[in-house]
């Protein structure tokens, strides 16, 4: 169940996380590999201040500020002031009382972080916005209440004078009847862990259809641990049992949506999770007492199944920072950069990942084989499989019936896979494979062949049986494998639509029309790389995908209203060397592509990738990525994030002020309207 070090997920949810896990940080190492240390003035010796940029965006930011004491003397009411360097304000805050006055800053300690023992340290945080860049503070000046003040600076402006204390909050006490509630999904996640503490978070999802109110848990530890701080719940501890109660603004768990708090605590020896959780509301649901040794890790269970459309993907990438696997990696950069959803490859090779011969037994592969185990169980809420086996109807025979029955043997098993292990999760799966087109057009050699007009009809039989045998593999694994709240698709990705428009035999007038998937795909560079303008493009895209949906048959009890959706776009910077900027030509044109998708009502939009799967440090790079093979987040990396953040605050509003999802004409408004403005 833990999750070390989930950088990130902590301060990417939407905003019931109210920014606040990047809180208190007693006996941590101050300086993080983001910090910078300005120049501190204080009159008390080892004190130091350390200021931590955690993200940035297009005019904003989220910044950390450590104390550190390394001074002999506990600090006692502590008070951090600085001046801004430019216009810059701070728009939410957290562990600390803030006030601005132009660009004098002063943050008062809050009233449980008024102490700082010696060796340890108290942090506080805030959101900010700024224009023309964002600008670290020259430096810090720290006082304490039980220190004199240092002599006045003459180098600043004013510093306004500090804000009275706030009135502690009442805790509650733990009540001695638990009871709990079976349509909440509960996950216990160790966010960081250092020598004798840690940070951990607790989510709680309402999967159910009716809301959950005033909401209560309950849980036993195992071993000695002790709260010392917490954030976004009321908590209390006697012995080893500890609860956690709502607080107002998150009392309140609409169906689909998730709540999460999250505490510091200590411990001696050991630091095994709690075993059960058990959750008391005001609902009419029966009481139930939930088993987190039950529920995927770390957060399979959690997935916030709004659909923001907007995603990326990670197929076989060339480069890497850290010592996870590259498929680990580059999926926890995806989730951190905001996204809910997902595209991979099951081609474990391309990941650098040796399977231990799970390569084509793709259930074993996602279950048992460690990276593919933990993406599948971190908080994606859509989540699609490269299940790639086409090249079986490449060789003239058609499908076989040997062949037939492979295929639908594997893909069974994977589907009743994916519906038992996250049944309860709220997720959803979608089984693909890449560009189909170009296994229709190759030729004898699998060289592929654009200018073939006419296919062999053992091909396109050959594509037609292997797309229903899939088909056939899924629906009946949705129809023998009891599940609920979770959901598994097939899909067909097409790719080569102007050259089927012009009549020549292609996948979706030759193929499409004779099967039964549930969604295609479409990897549309065909329809967008020649097009420089706006309008164009938009015009260029609708027609193609007006075509697709022409040819695709009728299918009932979806969930969405449209079955085509973009499975890979991008426009390299090697195509755009012309331009000055080519990276702000890249991300332009990309939110022309999601403007025009969204309009037309494409579900999802799936930009080719986060890494580059092109890189070579010996010839270049085709600069298909969000962040680079120096580790620099791209300007269409800024509007990934900026779009996340912002559309879950608005959606979050909505939930807020009509009781319910946004429908989708509302969202598809709202998200065209921020596309505009970033």
């Amino acid at each position: 169940m833990k999750t070390r070090q989930r950088k990130g997920l902590r301060h990417r949810l939407p905003t019931l996380f109210k920014r606040a896990t990047v809180g208190l940080l007693a006996s941590v190492p101050f300086v993080s590999a983001h910090a910078q240390v300005p120049p501190t003035r204080s009159n008390l010796a080892g004190a130091r201040v350390a200021y931590n940029v955690l993200s940035e965006w297009l005019g904003g930011a989220t910044v950390n500020v450590v104390v550190r004491n390394d001074s002999d003397t506990a600090i006692d009411g502590w008070q951090v002031q600085w001046q801004w360097p430019a216009s810059t304000s701070i728009t939410f805050s957290w562990n600390a009382a803030i006030a601005q006055n132009g660009n004098a800053v002063s943050a008062r300690h809050a009233p449980d972080n008024r102490i700082i023992p010696p060796g340890e340290a108290r942090a506080f945080g805030f959101n900010l916005s700024f224009n023309g860049g964002h600008q670290t503070p020259a430096g810090f000046e720290l006082t304490a209440e039980n220190v004199p003040a240092p002599e006045p600076s003459t180098e600043h402006e004013p510093i306004p004078k500090p804000i009275p204390e706030p009135e502690p909050v009442p805790q509650p006490t733990p009540e001695s009847e638990p009871g709990g509630l079976d349509i909440v999904m509960i996950d216990y996640a160790v966010q960081q862990e250092w020598p004798g503490g840690f940070m951990a978070s607790v989510f709680l999802r309402n999967a159910g259809s009716v809301p959950v109110e005033n909401w209560r848990l309950n849980w036993h530890w195992p071993d000695n641990q002790r709260i010392t701080y917490f954030w976004n719940a009321g908590l209390t501890q006697q012995g080893n049992n500890a609860v956690a109660v709502h607080q107002a603004d998150n009392a309140v768990i609409l169906p689909g949506q998730t709540v999460a708090f999250g505490f510091n605590a200590s411990y001696t020896q050991s630091n095994t999770d709690p075993t059960v959780f058990t959750l008391t509301a005001d609902s009419p649901a029966p009481a139930h007492t939930t088993d987190p040794e039950l529920i995927p890790e770390p957060g399979g269970t959690l997935s916030d199944a709004f659909n923001f459309v907007i995603g990326t993907q990670t197929i076989g990438p060339h480069y890497q920072f850290t010592s996870e696997s590259k498929l680990v990696e580059t999926a926890q950069a995806i989730r951190t950069m905001g996204s809910n959803s997902l595209k991979i490859t099951l081609i474990p090779s391309l990941y650098g990942i040796d399977a231990g011969g799970l390569d084509y037994d793709y259930a074993r592969l996602v279950s048992e084989e460690p990276s593919f185990r933990k993406v599948l169980n971190m908080d994606f809420a859509y989540i699609f499989l490269w299940q790639e086996t086409a090249g079986e109807i490449v060789d003239g025979n058609g499908l076989t019936e040997t062949e037939r029955q492979r295929e639908y043997e594997r893909t069974h098993a994977l589907a009743r896979h994916l519906l038992t292990q996250y049944s309860g999760t709220g997720k959803a799966f979608f089984i693909g494979h890449w560009e189909g087109d170009w296994r229709l057009i190759n030729d004898e050699n699998h060289y592929y062949d654009a200018t073939r007009a006419t296919l062999p009809e053992d091909r396109v039989q050959g594509m037609i049986d292997w797309l229903d045998v899939r088909q056939q593999a899924v629906d009946d694994a949705r129809a023998d494998t009891p599940h609920a709240d979770v959901a598994v698709y097939h899909y067909v990705e097409v790719n080569r639509i102007r050259e089927a428009m012009a009549g020549l035999d292609r996948l979706t007038n030759r193929v499409l029309p004779f099967t039964n998937v549930d969604f295609v795909s479409y990897s549309c560079y065909d329809a967008i790389e020649s097009e420089t303008t706006e309008t164009a493009l938009r015009d260029s895209l609708h027609a193609a995908l007006d075509y697709i949906e022409m040819h695709l048959p009728m299918k009932a009890e979806l969930p969405f209203e449209k079955r085509v959706f973009i499975g890979e776009y991008g426009f390299p910077l090697y195509n755009l060397w012309e331009y000055p900027d080519a990276a702000a030509e890249q991300k332009r044109r990309s939110s022309w592509l999601m403007k025009a998708a969204i309009d037309w009502g494409t579900p999802f939009v799936l930009y080719w990738q986060m890494y580059d799967n092109e890189h070579n440090p010996d010839y270049g790079y085709s600069g298909f990525w969000l962040i680079d093979h120096e580790r620099r987040e791209q300007p269409l990396y800024g509007l990934h994030q900026s779009f996340y953040e912002q559309m879950s605050a608005w959606r979050n509003n909505y939930l807020r002020r009509e009781g319910r999802e946004p429908a989708w004409e509302d969202f598809r408004e709202q998200a065209t309207l921020l596309l505009d403005t970033l």
